[in-house]
């Protein structure tokens, strides 16, 4: 495997090369701000640019199309990444050594630069995004779980760029206007910074240039160098809030200040791992297996925001011991009092979710950005080696920079007048 990076008319290119994979994956991603109106914006936008363009006059053309290039697929997705947001294009296809039709790699592109170059607005298309956008919010109110998160996250990131959802806001859906869709295309087609990776097994001069031909972008701004909103957490009073649940939803949030790529970054992906990744991680065997008190429970690290968010469902008469069992089980994290087994579990956790990273196109190109964003080196074998090299001593000097700073709680209906 080999990654080579290029730049060409102020674009970023990514090409990398493995005969891992019988397909080839070329992603598209734009980058700008962050923030609410923008956000919605911007997904409309790529919303409607992939649901039909000139060349293929509506949704079942395009549709067909695709599987006429050996049900090739075409992906649109709006991301954030730290305080930016990202309109991601993505192309998957067999690879063309295996087609006998010599244009078939030109038709996918013509596709994809139809798709960017030769958009087809129109105010009928826009109510339909509009619609299918409300619908995802209105299904987010439905599914429990989600919900939940939202509103954790509403409470815990307010007035911080983490809160925004890259999808926007449902209070902003109405407010956007075919001129405000229109400048936010010809904002991402000519100005936007742009990454364009390729993964697959082909011939790396040859690709460039069909590339360089088809999707001849230009660029004035230069790829972002900052992406983490660096402002510490106040601890904030927790929260109850009610609905129809048959199980409640419990939040709780460590936070400190260790971000992606720090020093402790690889001890505190570890520490995470340790405390609630997986079946054997500490959170899940205590508090699930041995007390009985969860349906579920796991930790995740978020290294652009530096905190740690335990999220947990049980019934209404558990929060209580949950919160001290999991507020316990940290506390004897930051002493050290926990089994060599139990690190090495989490240990061998990680290494085969980084293995399997690496068995992904789609994950690929993910740490190529992150190479080229955040300095990560795009290496197998430094990430293994970073994590099989953190020491137990270095994950309880992480756990130790960590504090408790708010708890969520969305409860049942007739649980109103408990406290958290």
């Amino acid at each position: 495997m080999k990654l080579t990076i290029d730049k060409h008319q102020n674009v970023t290119y990514h090409f990398i090369t493995t005969k891992q994979f019988k397909s080839v994956q070329i992603t598209l991603r734009f980058f700008d701000d962050l923030d609410e109106k923008s956000a919605t914006v911007r997904h409309l936008m790529l919303s409607m640019l992939k649901a039909k363009n000139n060349r293929h006059k509506n949704r079942k053309a395009l549709s067909r199309r695709l599987e006429e290039l050996y049900d090739t697929s075409l992906s649109g997705v709006s991301l954030k990444l730290g305080d930016k947001h990202i309109n991601q294009f993505g192309l998957n296809l067999i690879n063309p050594d295996f087609v006998k039709n010599g244009r078939f790699f030109e038709d996918v592109l013509e596709v994809l630069q139809a798709t960017l170059f030769d958009p087809a607005f129109d105010e009928k298309t826009l109510r339909e995004e509009k619609q299918f956008l409300k619908d995802y919010f209105k299904a987010e109110y439905a599914n429990k779980s989600r919900y939940a998160a939202k509103r954790y996250r509403d409470q815990l990131f307010e007035n911080h760029p983490n809160r925004i959802n890259p999808l926007g806001a449902m209070e902003k859906i109405d407010e956007v206007t075919m001129e405000e869709i229109e400048a936010a295309y010809e904002r991402m087609v000519r100005k936007n910074p742009l990454m364009i990776s390729v993964v697959g097994d082909y011939d790396q001069a040859s690709m460039q240039e069909r590339l360089r031909r088809a999707l001849p972008f230009e660029t004035n701004e230069a790829l972002p160098k900052r992406f983490f909103a660096r402002s510490p957490f106040s601890e904030k009073p927790p929260v109850r809030e009610t609905m129809a649940l048959s199980q409640d939803r419990l939040f709780m949030t460590l936070a400190g200040d260790i971000y992606y790529g720090d020093d402790a970054y690889f001890p505190m992906v570890l520490l995470a791992a340790l405390l609630g990744e997986g079946g054997d991680s500490l959170l899940f065997r205590k508090v699930r297996e041995e007390a009985s008190l969860a349906y579920y429970i796991n930790a995740h690290y978020r290294p652009f925001a530096s905190i740690v968010s335990i999220h947990s469902a049980m019934k209404r008469e558990n929060i209580d011991k949950a919160k001290a069992l999991i507020e316990e089980t940290f506390e004897a994290v930051k002493k050290g009092d926990f089994s060599d087994r139990s690190l090495e579990l989490a240990r061998q956790y990680l290494i085969t979710s980084i293995k399997q990273s690496f068995d992904s196109p789609r994950n690929l190109s993910f740490i190529a950005l992150r190479h080229q964003l955040l300095s990560m080196p795009f290496d197998e074998d430094y990430m293994l080696q970073q994590i099989r090299d953190v020491k137990k001593t270095d994950v309880v000097e992480a756990a130790k920079r960590l504090r408790w700073i708010f708890t969520y709680v969305l409860g049942s209906e007739d649980d109103e007048k408990d406290a958290v």
